[in-house]
């Protein structure tokens, strides 16, 4: 299987991510055109659906919207929206590679990966409620989570193939210790940036910077917004559900959602046969030891007892469900009681005794507790076909009256809302989403006065707005910015001081004299400090210093140190010696570990190549509406 997974891994190194967004994309050999009415794209033949892709593009958006805290700019959107499209092709890919190569990923290993999950957990045991909700929070399905899981392990089965046969020798990992540990000798002092306090600004220095830098000072194009906004939520919670129809989706239901799985802990014993123990004397030991263990013999005991006996093994399985056995251990471990023995049982590995050391799960949640959920559910279930008929009547309303918002907001009971002070960078309620601010920015909307088309911000969250009042884009007058401008031009002044002191000490210290004696010379310094040993992860240095530092050659041995000087952030200078360089070293673990790592680092690099190998010899097709922007 190795060598198919090498036949495949040929051609030159991508730099890809699965599971990320790899910001950069280039359609290299990608077919576009037409495609059918929801198909987005064709991969190898198989088709990927519209929906899915979008699925995509508001989960990849939202995600990196939450950890920039804030909406994207229309730029990085387009650019999230482009590069889904290559992640989900490579992802395609992959799991086609997975499957011709054999590679199989079962329902049991699925279900465990999603039960070590800690965001699923109470109190270190899953939980589905806690599962289900969590799906919902990010407009996700269990269908469509699970499939993501699937794709996971196979491509993390694929990556621990390529490992097995990564090679990594002693000497890379030795230059690699040399390097990463290295530890460097330096003294160095910081020169504080001087006070503004007393910085002559000229009138005619202000007035340049106003005027080189307007862009800055100008206030941004706002305008004030009407709109209004259709949620599946409204719609949903106008529909009525009787309480017979919540108890039978519950009856449905239950044995899938609102039961929790039955899972047993389980010991055993295993005899197996020999040479000099037939099939049927290992059966008949084994049912021996049932009659001990029933007749009040310790297990664990009796296991030990056996130890000697290299044809018979004992262990502890742990807590399992019944798909997590094999078929007759199942069946005989799900059928005792807590506490109990039973056996013989017979696998393809020999005799089996069990004991079954206890029950959990198989609890059924009340209908009670779940009846809201199944309210709502039932609910979005049937507000779905009718939240999309009236998002068509919303936008068949908007276009015969495009001049106007209030005939749709009439027909279908809609609020008209409004927000002021809307940019194209920044925006309050609907005007928050970049897709809206685009639209309200557009020429049609902005110069023409109609109305926008419908938007949809998120799944089941549809708006349309149009401008009612524009504020034109300004230039600030200079008493309003004068006081900014002073501050930085002080500032400026301020550093450029202390980067000529910094550059003059630097210069004596480069021509041998001490380094020590100058910074006597210099108020508000304090001294050096000497000696100081730093490595790249070095904290208690400024990382910039840190940096320049390792850029550094090494001084030759017996020969002058490497004097230099750096701007630091915040305005300091810093001068420095490098006196001398130590290489690292690791303890004979840490280089294990070193070594595993280096070897994923080779198997990650051989995955990409294999990745890249497939997109060359793919057969790919993508509508030509999902181009984005990007030219083919």
């Amino acid at each position: 299987m190795l060598q198919q997974l090498r036949e495949y891994a040929t051609g030159p190194v991508a730099f890809i991510l699965l599971g990320t967004i790899a910001l950069s994309f280039v359609f290299f050999g990608i077919d576009f055109g037409a495609a059918g009415a929801n198909v987005a794209m064709r991969v190898n033949g198989e088709e990927i659906p519209r929906q899915q892709v979008e699925a995509l593009v508001r989960q990849n958006v939202n995600r990196i919207a939450q950890s920039s805290q804030g909406a994207l700019t229309p730029e990085l959107e387009r650019l999230v929206r482009t590069n889904s499209i290559s992640l989900l092709v490579n992802q395609t890919l992959v799991e086609q590679a997975a499957q011709r190569l054999g590679y199989r990923v079962s329902d049991s290993q699925v279900a465990e990966e999603i039960r070590s999950v800690p965001d699923f957990q109470l109190d270190g045991e899953f939980d589905r409620q806690l599962y289900l909700d969590a799906l919902a929070a990010n407009n996700r399905t269990a269908s469509s989570f699970e499939a993501q899981v699937r794709q996971d392990i196979e491509r993390r089965q694929i990556l621990a193939s390529l490992e097995q046969t990564s090679f990594v020798t002693t000497a890379e990992v030795q230059q690699r210790v040399a390097l990463t540990n290295q530890t460097r000798t330096i003294d160095y002092v910081q020169i504080p940036v001087g006070s503004r306090d007393g910085i002559e600004v000229t009138e005619q220095e202000i007035q340049t910077r106003y005027e080189e830098f307007a862009d800055v000072y100008t206030q941004a194009e706002t305008v004030e917004v009407q709109y209004v906004e259709l949620l599946l939520a409204d719609v949903a919670q106008s529909i009525e559900i009787d309480e017979a129809e919540l108890l039978e989706a519950y009856e449905a239901d239950k044995e899938v959602r609102y039961l929790t799985p039955e899972e047993r802990s389980v010991s055993y014993i295993l005899v197996e046969g020999t040479d000099e123990r037939s099939p049927v004397e290992a059966r008949e030991l084994a049912a021996e030891l049932v009659t001990q263990l029933e007749g009040g013999a310790d297990f664990a005991e009796l296991a030990a007892a056996q130890a000697e006996d290299a044809s018979i093994v004992s262990g502890d399985l742990g807590w399992v469900s019944p798909r997590g056995l094999d078929e007759a251990l199942s069946e005989a471990a799900f059928a005792t009681d807590a506490g109990a023995v039973t056996g013989p049982v017979q696998t393809s590995f020999g005799w089996h005794v069990l004991k079954v050391n206890d029950v959990r799960g198989g609890d059924l949640t009340p209908f009670e507790e779940v009846r809201e959920q199944i309210l709502t559910s039932l609910r979005e279930a049937r507000a779905e076909g009718l939240f999309i008929d009236r998002g068509d009547e919303l936008a068949e309303l908007i276009f015969q009256n495009a001049g106007s918002l209030e005939p749709a907001a009439e027909a279908l009971e809609l609020e008209l809302k409004t927000v002021a002070g809307v940019s194209e960078i920044a925006g309050a309620a609907v005007a928050a989403n970049s897709d809206v601010r685009q639209a309200i920015f557009s020429a049609p909307v902005l110069e023409d006065g109609l109305n926008s088309d419908v938007i949809e911000l998120k799944f089941g969250h549809l708006a349309a707005v149009r401008v009612i009042d524009r504020t034109p884009a300004s230039l600030r007058p200079l008493d309003d910015v004068r006081d900014s401008i002073v501050s930085v031009l002080s500032s400026q002044k301020a550093q450029e001081a202390t980067v000529a002191l910094g550059q003059e000490v630097e210069e004596r210290v480069r021509d041998g004299e001490s380094l020590e004696t100058l910074v006597e010379e210099l108020e508000s310094v304090q001294a050096p400090a000497l000696a100081v040993d730093i490595t790249r992860r070095s904290r208690d240095v400024p990382s910039q210093l840190v940096n320049e530092v390792f850029a550094q050659p090494e001084p030759a041995e017996g020969g002058e140190p490497v004097v230099g000087g750096i701007a630091l952030y915040g305005g300091n200078y810093a001068i420095y010696r490098l006196t001398g360089v130590k290489d690292g070293e690791l303890s004979a673990e840490e280089g294990a570990s070193l070594r595993a790592q280096l070897t994923r680092e080779a198997a990650t690099q051989e995955f990409e190549v294999f990745v890249e190998s497939l997109r060359d010899q793919a057969d790919i097709f993508v509508a030509r509406d999902y181009q984005d922007g990007v030219t083919p």
